[in-house]
C-alpha cells in the first residue's frame, strides 16, 4: 500500500512538473493609451529653520546623579517613611504573624493499588 500511495504522489508530482513547464505564458499587457511623459512631481517645501535652545545643558555634569539631593520630610507623616519614584508614602502596616498548624505527615501509599503502563 506504500508503494503505491509513494508511486501515486510521485506521478502526480511529474504530471504538476510537467503542466507546469508546459504551459503556455503571458506576456505584460500593452497599455495604448498611456502618456508620453510622467507628471512632475509637486514641489517638496523648505524645511522648517531650526529652532535655538533657550539654555545649554552641560550633558558631562553627573555629579547630581550620582549624588541626589535629599528629599525633604513629608509633613505630618507617623514612623518610617518609604521614598519611591520621587514621592513618599506612609510605611505599610507590620504583618502579623499567626500561629499556623504544622502540615500533617502524608498518608503511607503501601495500600494503593497503581495501574501498569499500557504497553503498545
Amino acid at each position: 500500500m506504500k508503494r503505491w500511495a509513494i508511486g501515486g504522489a510521485a506521478v502526480l508530482a511529474a504530471a504538476g512538473a510537467v503542466g507546469w513547464y508546459g504551459a503556455p505564458r503571458r506576456g505584460p499587457e500593452v497599455v495604448v493609451n498611456a502618456p508620453a511623459a510622467p507628471e512632475p512631481a509637486p514641489p517638496v517645501p523648505a524645511p522648517a529653520a531650526p529652532a535655538i535652545l533657550a539654555r545649554v545643558v552641560d550633558v558631562t555634569d553627573i555629579d547630581p546623579l550620582l549624588d541626589p539631593p535629599a528629599i525633604p520630610a513629608a509633613e505630618g507623616a507617623a514612623g518610617p517613611v518609604l521614598i519611591a519614584v520621587g514621592y513618599e508614602e506612609p510605611a505599610p502596616a507590620p504583618v502579623v504573624s499567626r500561629d499556623v498548624p504544622p502540615i500533617p505527615p502524608a498518608a503511607a501509599d503501601d495500600d494503593v493499588e497503581v495501574a501498569p503502563m499500557p504497553r503498545r
